[in-house]
């Protein structure tokens, strides 16, 4: 069947990813690679000069001829007779564009009748811009490249827009023999036929003769920085690739093979939510491994990051790994894999629940006390205890036993409902049975202190601490918007999914609360002048996984550092994930200008009573000014002060004064420096960890209660 017309759903095309810059033009940042790699670009955006390169140097009378030049064929028949040479080539650029669609590359006399009939007709229906479009962007230029755009980025790292006559001159010259014409690894041949067609070009009256000498000499400025990186994207591209592919199978029912095909060979445009200046400082902090912590014996563990707009749900960069990445689609660790968050499950899991349930507020004591449950006995990971804590202390010192407690009072199928139904962590187990054991993370283990089953991915992390600086709504991270086809139809427009997670006046307490950790608790000294800094650190009772999770009005970003291979990490200093988020985010917030969390109207600085969680009688003895949700304070302690969370009863008085007054000297000994007990060794108080949490055992403690949930507040 002879060829109508050819378009560019012919080709196989590179999917070319843009972002909107300040002023919101779209501009390229990266793109797949195609089977074949190439980039479409339309004709109006080629040189004039590079045009007619081609023009002189493959087929001069392209613009007079029907598809087949006659003169030129008699030509190279005749060459063939008569001297046996055929290097001389009759084709049009008509032709070769038939050649190169159809892949039609049988030698034989029959072939080539077949491909003047099809040229003869193919001009019928193209115009001459058309065809020389679909041929510049269809040739195959060395280097595993095809069209002129491609080329362009691959010798000279610019814009096919942006070259000079010598450049053009240089790319029309490879066409015919591209391995022999090679700029890069035959930059001599290259240049004798770049003055070949300079001098074509000369002869047709295209250029000037001083054109011509002021280019004949010249020294071509190749660059080959996208040669080098030829076959590898950065780890958002990886990111964009996971989530677009998955979009396409379950959204749009595509099989995900032609998912796949359509994403690399289509050509389409995907408009992504990446910020370059940010991708470009956590590619710095993360490529250069001189600059990431080392653990002990100078080893270089993993870590990944994720950066996002709470307040979009768009990510902003992405590091999967340490080091240079190595190749296209390889293991991204900030998406694909899930570790155990440890202490960094405790804010999501435990007290933004329980705060929103109005089972504790920030000022509420909590008993701080050695526990056992059943065969069980948590630890603090300094092995210290107090009679009772206030939540905002057990917060920022990543108190283990408070938060079991708050746990139980909480219970767990509310805590993982949370997880599960508010926050969407994807990896929670519920119950399964594997051979004969039994695994879920409806336990205390799992949702105080983080022993998941399978663990818990950045990305998940990221989305559900976002929620706080976030008035408590959830959003689905996203990485691109709107996604087009190659001929410039809307083909996908992303509409994350959202929920309310929290309540605003849960997100603001959440947020004071983390903010003691950067200031003065497990993460002190991580303050950013004039902006709020509010995050959790996270560490593993096998000391395997490092993590911390940071936010501000502007950006939310999770660190996680470790082994592939789960090993201890054993680090001196500050928490390694810490450091990390610290040395990009600083950077991120230079020219930022101050911002802070305001309290909703729900929120009000008033005097609690921090045993009953009510407003502070005039005679209470336990008045703290804290914030609180108004809503849920609504008359005033009855002075009997007997219904802590994790009591039976009424204690004694004096035991209650202790009990005070060993909370006070625990605030006192938090601010001090260095716990040379602490396992967490980047903070003043060094409370972290999960010690005997019995994380990922096939058997975990019952949920006991501790304390008569119908009497918890009077």
């Amino acid at each position: 069947n002879m060829f109508d017309s050819i378009s560019m759903n012919d080709l196989q095309i590179s999917t070319m990813l843009y972002y909107v810059d300040e002023d919101g033009n779209e501009k390229e940042f990266e793109y797949l690679n195609s089977v074949e790699n190439r980039i479409w670009c339309d004709i109006d955006k080629v040189p004039d000069n590079l045009q007619k390169a081609f023009v002189a140097i493959e087929d001069e009378r392209f613009y007079k001829h029907n598809g087949v030049d006659l003169k030129r064929t008699l030509r190279a028949v005749v060459n063939v007779l008569f001297k046996g040479d055929s290097s001389f080539g009759g084709s049009t650029i008509t032709q070769q564009l038939i050649k190169n669609v159809t892949e039609d590359n049988e030698r034989s006399k029959a072939r080539k009748i077949r491909e003047m009939a099809r040229a003869i007709v193919l001009e019928t229906k193209m115009s001459k811009e058309q065809i020389l479009e679909m041929y510049m962007n269809s040739i195959y230029l060395g280097h595993g490249v095809h069209g002129v755009q491609a080329a362009s980025r691959v010798y000279f790292n610019k814009d096919v827009s942006e070259l000079n006559l010598a450049e053009c001159a240089a790319i029309a010259g490879i066409t015919q023999y591209p391995s022999l014409y090679d700029p890069i690894n035959n930059p001599d041949k290259n240049k004798e036929k770049r003055n070949l067609v300079l001098n074509k070009m000369c002869e047709l009256e295209y250029i000037s003769t001083q054109e011509y000498l002021d280019n004949v000499d010249v020294e071509l400025q190749l660059d080959t920085t996208m040669a080098r990186l030829q076959g590898t994207q950065s780890y958002f591209t990886d990111y964009v690739y996971e989530q677009v592919l998955d979009d396409f199978v379950k959204v749009l029912g595509y099989t995900e093979e032609y998912a796949t095909n359509l994403l690399f060979n289509g050509g389409l445009k995907i408009i992504t939510t990446v910020d370059p200046k940010i991708q470009g400082i956590v590619s710095s902090v993360f490529e250069d491994t001189s600059k990431l912590p080392k653990a002990s014996g100078n080893k270089q563990a993993q870590a990944a990051m994720i950066i996002s707009d709470p307040k979009t749900g768009h990510i902003k960069a992405v590091a999967g790994g340490a080091g240079q990445k190595d190749g296209a689609r390889v293991l991204n660790r900030a998406s694909q894999t899930y570790r155990q968050p440890g202490s960094s499950i405790k804010p999501i899991a435990v007290y933004a629940p329980a705060i929103d349930k109005n089972v504790v507020n920030i000022a509420t004591l909590v008993e701080n006390t050695p526990l056992t449950i059943g065969e069980w006995s948590p630890n603090n990971a300094n092995r210290d205890f107090s009679e009772f804590e206030t939540v905002r202390r057990s917060v920022q010192s990543s108190l283990n036993l408070p938060a079991i407690r708050v746990l139980e009072a909480l219970t767990v199928d509310t805590s993982f409902d949370y997880l599960n139904d508010k926050l969407h962590i994807s990896s929670l187990v519920s119950n399964k049975r594997v051979g004969g054991d039994y695994f879920s993370d409806k336990n205390l283990a799992s949702l105080a202190l983080g022993g998941l089953t399978n663990g818990i991915s950045v990305n998940d992390m990221n989305a559900a601490y976002s929620t706080f600086a976030n008035k408590g709504e959830y959003i689905e991270p996203c990485s691109y918007t709107k996604i087009y086809t190659a001929d410039g139809e809307l083909l996908f427009e992303k509409k994350p999914s959202k929920n309310t997670a929290f309540s605003e006046a849960t997100a603001f307490l959440m947020n004071e609360l983390l903010k003691g950790v950067t200031s003065w608790g497990t993460a002190a000294g991580t303050t950013i002048k004039g902006i709020d800094v509010c995050g959790k650190t996270g560490t593993t009772d096998d000391n395997h996984d490092r993590w911390f999770v940071g936010y501000t009005p502007y950006y939310c970003a999770t660190v996680w550092y470790g082994f592939d291979k789960a090993s201890p990490i054993y680090v001196s200093g500050t928490n390694p994930a810490l450091t990390i988020w610290r040395n990009v985010m600083y950077k991120v917030h230079e020219d930022l200008e101050a911002k802070s969390f305001k309290a909703p109207s729900t929120v009000e600085k008033v005097g609690l009573c921090s045993h009953t969680g009510k407003l502070a009688s005039p005679d209470c003895a336990y008045k703290v000014y804290e914030y609180a949700n108004t809503k849920f304070i609504d008359d005033f302690c009855n002075l009997k002060h007997n219904k802590q969370i994790g009591t039976h009863g009424e204690m004694p008085e004096e035991d209650e004064e202790e009990g005070e007054e060993g909370a006070e000297g625990e605030e006192n000994k938090n601010g001090e420096e260095g716990d040379t007990n602490s396992t967490e060794n980047d903070t003043p108080t060094g409370t972290e960890g999960n010690s005997n949490s019995n994380a990922n055992t096939t058997e975990h403690p019952a949920d006991s209660g501790v304390i008569d949930l119908d009497t918890l507040f009077e």
